[in-house]
């Protein structure tokens, strides 16, 4: 890519042959954008979502757009060994927003989400690693996130793997709240030692530049 048109930041061991890669979807190529929806629309990652419907082509690229001009909606395709595997989003709750239970504070939180379309050993992990950089980048404090009561595999990932707790449910969903974004990185480092041998690299479009508040 062309460093004079986007903003890298970086963090984890710069030594690892172990590289997670960050890229905003509005610098993907139009094939890369083609091979995010196809992913998205499949019948496995759709379940697993609050949005179930089979997005159109036309409906993406739109999206993809005005990404650029959203200060609250970061979506980055992820690479592993700069192979594309999947997707993490950080989107800032609205202060009128009504969905979240009453626990999960309004000021300056994001949700927080994950899908891979390859999964690997540690992946998950390590994908979710790169928040704590994100978070400190841009000066994020609290994060929240959900998964579906009968999914059992992200019970198991978010309470186990991530040493998250249930901070509320519902009939569909189980919520969870995360203070400490800035420790992720290292906690994640306690169930997948691999996770802090990695190294990141965050490829982010200029408008973003505005919200970093420090170096990672």
């Amino acid at each position: 890519m062309d460093t004079e048109q986007e903003l890298l930041l970086r963090g984890g061991d710069p030594t690892s042959d172990r590289l997670i890669e960050y890229v905003s979807y509005p610098l993907l190529s139009a094939q890369e954008r083609s091979l995010v929806l196809s992913w998205r629309n499949r019948v496995d990652i759709r379940a697993a979502m609050s949005d179930q419907h089979e997005i159109e082509a036309a409906e993406h690229e739109s999206f993809c757009r005005s990404l650029r001009s959203d200060p609250d909606s970061f979506y980055f395709l992820v690479r592993f060994n700069h192979l594309p595997c999947g997707g993490v989003n950080l989107k800032r709750l609205s202060s009128q927003e009504t969905f979240w239970p009453e626990v999960i504070p309004r000021h300056n939180c994001w949700e927080w989400g994950i899908f891979l379309a390859t999964p690997a050993h540690g992946l998950s992990q390590a994908a979710l690693g790169g928040l704590s950089i994100l978070c400190e980048a841009f000066g994020i404090y609290t994060l929240c996130g959900k998964f579906r009561r009968d999914n059992q595999r992200s019970r198991r990932f978010h309470l186990e793997k991530m040493g998250l707790a249930i901070c509320g449910e519902d009939e569909s969903y189980c919520y969870m709240l995360e203070q400490h974004p800035a420790q992720l990185l290292s906690r994640l480092g306690q169930s997948d030692p691999q996770v802090l041998k990695s190294s990141y690299l965050f490829h982010l479009q200029p408008e973003l530049k505005i919200g970093l508040t420090a170096a990672p």
